[in-house]
């Protein structure tokens, strides 16, 4: 009998070789979004994924999802490098160590998804009917635990496909996750089929037809959003004001009055008339509460724009129940100003920033672990997402990264939002972060059918009506002041409706079916091979 050959370590089916090609296909699957924007990439490498999980036990199936979303989430969070070394002055080396624990933290997901895929989806083509519910769930899984970091998800590679967009608004972002999986797993299926080359065509034939069908419906939608009939709302007259201030010199003391001087200038070059000005997130590095001289300067500048003036600002309020009185809870949030300056219209955050805006477990850390961001003291957060009243119809504000969460979002235009507003500091972050965190924003347009005005401070500000068709763009590191109308949303939706609902008769019904098929080929976990 012939001595079996070693396998070559650059060979998929051996361990160190299935875990470099798992790790490369993961960095494949990063290029599926921006700013490389290629969502077919996303699909291949998820395929990958599935080949070499096909001949897998649960040890090695969870080791490969695990070093897949390494690799995945290492280039696809990069941007986080420039928060740590630049801005947070952690040695590069540490920050790279950051960078490489939260990618291995959220490839808990991927490799939770590889162990529940080697242990229920029945061998061959039947598998297709697990993978897009497991990766669903996971990633589902990823916008709830531990706060929440539903960064990327595999669905916002599509932004760029704006008839394929419009599948957001039956299930949201994580319907669309579901569909680049399904591709996968078609293409999967399509390259590891033994049937030969017919079958092969037909399973790609099943992709190209999946995604006609989802481009087909996106277009059907697209046509009966331009066919309704005019609301009788008019459109918003809206300025969006990019002071693109640095961020070394954003929180300086002695700067604040020629940030204030900045958005002045750029505020009194837009065109009117004007329904309402946004500034991004605090615009205002200072307590406007307590400076009256700054309350009175920014009233006279509402009654020369002729509109309220919507700008980020942190926020202050004595603790309830403090007897002195000198105890303050800190916000970061935003102020819808008057003519006379007034400050009681306030949005606090509540979805804050991990070691961004708080320390979590503060009271176990020691105290020389403190937020990145200037100030000891760590944000409160506010009451939760709640619309704020406006004469021309509810603001559902969103600052910085609460735009990521899908159902949050979902909340505010339940409770009655018409205008979706994100204002946003994406300064903080390195270059790719900024097209990305857009293209989140313009996936809640579409989700919730309601106009998103985005206003970041060093880029990238946009609006985008409620098809997610963008209306105007300010550009990256740009300083500018852009007039433009913001048309009503239908603020109706099935995803509005029903939220994540769809998710659980999906995965309980790929469960069932992948029970019967594996119980059918004598192939239930725990039961012995009887196949061959």
């Amino acid at each position: 009998m012939p001595a079996m050959q070693p396998q070559r370590w650059w060979n998929w089916r051996s361990p160190w070789g299935g875990s470099l090609w798992m790790t490369a296909a993961g960095a494949l699957g990063a290029g599926g979004f921006a700013p490389w924007s290629q969502p077919l990439l996303l699909a291949v490498a998820l395929g990958l994924l599935l080949v070499l999980l096909r001949e897998a036990g649960w040890r090695r199936g969870l080791g490969l999802g695990f070093v897949f979303g390494v690799g995945h989430f290492i280039p696809a969070f990069s941007w986080l490098i420039t928060s740590l070394h630049v801005h947070g002055h952690i040695p590069l080396p540490t920050s790279w160590l950051i960078l490489t624990g939260l990618a291995a933290a959220m490839a808990v997901h991927t490799a939770l998804f590889g162990l529940l895929y080697v242990l229920w989806a029945p061998p061959g083509w039947a598998g297709l009917l697990a993978a897009p519910a497991l990766w669903a769930a996971c990633e589902w899984l990823r916008t709830v635990l531990f706060s929440g970091f539903p960064w990327n998800l595999a669905g916002y590679a599509w932004t760029p496909w704006l008839e394929v967009l419009q599948v957001a608004d039956l299930g949201g972002v994580i319907l669309l996750s579901t569909l680049t999986m399904a591709l996968g797993a078609l293409w999967a299926a399509a390259l590891s089929d033994p049937g030969g080359w017919r079958r092969r065509g037909l399973l790609l034939g099943g992709a190209v037809g999946l995604l006609a069908l989802a481009h087909g419906y996106g277009a059907w939608r697209l046509a009966a959003l331009d066919a309704l009939p005019p609301s009788g709302d008019p459109p918003l007259a809206v300025g969006l004001v990019q002071g693109n201030i640095p961020q070394e010199l954003k929180w300086q003391k002695g700067y604040n009055g020629p940030t204030l001087k900045i958005y002045e200038e750029l505020t009194r070059r837009l065109p009117g008339p004007l329904d309402l000005v946004v500034w991004p997130e605090t615009a205002l590095p200072f307590f406007l509460e307590i400076y009256g001289v700054h309350r009175h300067q920014m009233g006279a500048l509402v009654q020369q724009a002729g509109a309220p003036i919507l700008t980020g600002v942190p926020l202050l309020r004595p603790v309830t129940g403090d007897p002195s009185g000198r105890s303050w809870d800190f916000f970061n949030g935003a102020l819808l100003l008057n003519e006379q300056g007034d400050t009681g219209r306030r949005y606090e955050k509540h979805h804050l920033v991990p070691y961004g805006e708080y320390v979590p477990l503060r009271w176990l850390l020691p105290g020389t672990i403190q937020k990145l961001t200037p100030g000891g003291q760590d944000f409160t957060p506010g009451p939760g997402p709640v619309p704020l009243a406006w004469d021309k119809g509810a603001l559902g504000i969103l600052i910085c990264y609460e735009t990521i969460f899908p159902d949050e979002v979902r909340t505010l235009a339940r409770a009655g939002a018409r205008w979706l507003v994100n204002l946003t500091n994406d300064g903080w972050f390195g270059p790719s972060a900024k097209p990305q965190h857009l293209a989140m924003a313009q996936m809640r347009a579409v989700e919730n059918r309601l106009p998103m005005i985005r206003v970041a401070n060093t880029g990238i500000s946009a609006a985008f009506d409620h098809r997610g068709r963008e209306l105007i763009r300010i550009p990256a590191l740009a300083r500018d002041a852009v007039r433009v109308l913001v048309p009503p949303g239908t603020g109706e939706s099935l995803f509005r409706r029903i939220g994540m609902a769809w998710l659980g008769p999906l995965f309980l019904a790929a469960l069932a079916a992948s029970w019967w098929l594996r119980w059918r080929q004598g192939r239930l976990p725990g039961m012995p091979d009887t196949s061959g």
